[in-house]
């Protein structure tokens, strides 16, 4: 018989891996159908640099409701509600989205790192919204 803390150590990784994995493809393909003109292209920092910003917001909620589902799904029916949708999270996983959202933060590449970097500024001074609507129009982050 396998263990349970096995079994935490082997699917938690692999789910939150495979989510976190799966919303920067989700981006890369929404953002090219939603933000890619026909014959235009994004720089390719611009393109990951948005979907790693995507991806980091994503990080933090995950993070943020595995905080609060802790405290709260005693004295919330959503916070239980919730909890019994996404299962009971652990600390470990916890660490675990920390993890990734540090890697995105410190990534040293000129086109992932940069671009989250440069995505973020963006969205931190102007919104989601606004960032995304200016590279629509011109293919580059609002500075």
């Amino acid at each position: 018989m396998v263990s349970y803390e096995y079994q935490v150590l082997v699917r938690v990784p692999v789910r939150r891996y495979a989510y976190w994995v799966r919303q920067i493809h989700l981006g890369t393909s929404w953002i090219w159908h939603e933000y890619s003109i026909g014959y235009r292209t994004l720089p390719q920092d611009v393109e990951e640099g948005i979907c790693q910003v995507l991806a980091h917001m994503w990080l933090e909620s995950q993070i943020m409701s595995i905080s609060g589902s802790n405290i709260a799904s005693t004295s919330s029916s959503t916070s239980v509600s919730r909890s019994s949708k996404q299962g009971t999270r652990s600390p470990f996983e916890r660490k675990l989205g920390e993890f990734f959202k540090h890697q995105i933060e410190s990534d040293t590449s000129p086109v992932y790192g940069n671009g989250f970097r440069a995505g973020n500024q963006a969205v931190l001074k102007y919104g989601l919204r606004m960032t995304l609507d200016h590279i629509r129009l011109t293919g580059s982050f609002p500075y």
